[in-house]
Protein backbone atom coordinates (compact mmCIF):
# COMPACT_ATOMS: atom_id res chain seq x y z
CA UNK A 1 0.00 0.00 0.00
CA UNK A 2 2.91 2.30 -0.64
CA UNK A 3 4.62 1.93 2.82
CA UNK A 4 7.74 1.03 0.69
CA UNK A 5 7.82 4.71 -0.32
CA UNK A 6 6.48 5.82 3.02
CA UNK A 7 3.03 6.65 1.77
CA UNK A 8 -0.27 5.98 3.44
CA UNK A 9 -3.69 5.27 2.04
CA UNK A 10 -6.55 7.40 3.40
CA UNK A 11 -10.06 5.50 2.91
CA UNK A 12 -12.98 8.22 3.37
CA UNK A 13 -15.12 6.04 1.80
CA UNK A 14 -17.95 4.39 3.97
CA UNK A 15 -18.49 0.87 3.17
CA UNK A 16 -21.83 1.07 2.53
CA UNK A 17 -20.90 3.02 -0.90
CA UNK A 18 -19.92 0.16 -3.10
CA UNK A 19 -20.23 -3.71 -3.07
CA UNK A 20 -18.83 -4.63 0.19
CA UNK A 21 -21.85 -5.10 2.32
CA UNK A 22 -23.21 -7.33 0.11
CA UNK A 23 -19.70 -9.04 -1.31
CA UNK A 24 -20.22 -12.59 -0.62
CA UNK A 25 -16.07 -12.90 0.58
CA UNK A 26 -16.68 -10.05 3.03
CA UNK A 27 -20.41 -11.74 4.36
CA UNK A 28 -18.75 -15.19 4.98
CA UNK A 29 -15.90 -13.73 6.68
CA UNK A 30 -17.91 -11.54 8.76
CA UNK A 31 -20.50 -14.06 9.80
CA UNK A 32 -17.29 -16.34 10.54
CA UNK A 33 -16.14 -14.04 12.86
CA UNK A 34 -19.36 -12.15 14.14
CA UNK A 35 -18.53 -8.58 12.60
CA UNK A 36 -19.92 -7.13 10.15
CA UNK A 37 -18.93 -6.88 6.50
CA UNK A 38 -18.24 -3.17 6.60
CA UNK A 39 -15.93 -4.01 9.73
CA UNK A 40 -14.21 -6.50 8.36
CA UNK A 41 -13.08 -3.86 5.49
CA UNK A 42 -12.19 -1.32 7.93
CA UNK A 43 -10.03 -4.18 9.71
CA UNK A 44 -8.60 -4.98 6.33
CA UNK A 45 -7.53 -1.37 5.46
CA UNK A 46 -5.88 -0.48 8.76
CA UNK A 47 -4.21 -3.99 9.16
CA UNK A 48 -2.49 -3.21 5.72
CA UNK A 49 -1.29 0.50 6.98
CA UNK A 50 -3.98 2.90 5.73
CA UNK A 51 -5.35 5.32 7.26
CA UNK A 52 -9.49 5.16 7.62
CA UNK A 53 -11.54 8.39 8.28
CA UNK A 54 -14.97 6.19 8.62
CA UNK A 55 -17.73 9.03 7.85
CA UNK A 56 -21.01 8.65 10.51
CA UNK A 57 -23.00 10.55 12.56
CA UNK A 58 -24.70 7.38 14.11
CA UNK A 59 -23.72 6.49 17.58
CA UNK A 60 -24.13 2.30 16.81
CA UNK A 61 -22.11 3.24 13.22
CA UNK A 62 -19.28 4.72 15.38
CA UNK A 63 -19.86 2.14 18.07
CA UNK A 64 -18.93 -0.30 15.06
CA UNK A 65 -16.51 1.29 13.59
CA UNK A 66 -14.23 1.80 17.29
CA UNK A 67 -14.30 -2.07 17.76
CA UNK A 68 -12.58 -2.42 14.56
CA UNK A 69 -9.56 -2.32 16.78
CA UNK A 70 -11.28 -5.63 18.67
CA UNK A 71 -10.15 -8.31 16.65
CA UNK A 72 -7.71 -8.99 13.37
CA UNK A 73 -7.95 -10.82 10.31
CA UNK A 74 -5.89 -14.07 9.97
CA UNK A 75 -3.77 -14.56 6.61
CA UNK A 76 -6.62 -16.64 5.04
CA UNK A 77 -9.07 -14.23 5.61
CA UNK A 78 -7.05 -10.70 4.11
CA UNK A 79 -5.92 -13.65 1.27
CA UNK A 80 -9.56 -14.47 0.26
CA UNK A 81 -10.00 -10.56 0.47
CA UNK A 82 -7.23 -9.98 -1.46
CA UNK A 83 -8.28 -12.21 -4.22
CA UNK A 84 -11.14 -9.66 -4.81
CA UNK A 85 -8.76 -6.96 -6.91
CA UNK A 86 -10.56 -5.99 -10.02
CA UNK A 87 -7.45 -5.67 -11.68
CA UNK A 88 -6.83 -2.08 -10.49
CA UNK A 89 -5.52 -2.75 -6.52
CA UNK A 90 -9.05 -1.83 -4.83
CA UNK A 91 -12.73 -3.39 -4.44
CA UNK A 92 -14.78 -0.01 -5.58
CA UNK A 93 -14.47 2.39 -7.96
CA UNK A 94 -11.52 3.72 -9.65
CA UNK A 95 -11.27 7.56 -7.73
CA UNK A 96 -11.08 9.30 -11.00
CA UNK A 97 -14.70 7.93 -11.86
CA UNK A 98 -16.61 8.90 -8.49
Amino acid sequence: MGTTLGIAVAACSPPGADSVPHDPVYQSIAQELGWTPGQIALRRHLQRGGIASPKTTSPHRIHQDAAVFDFMLGPRQVARIDHLDRGAGRTGPHPEHL
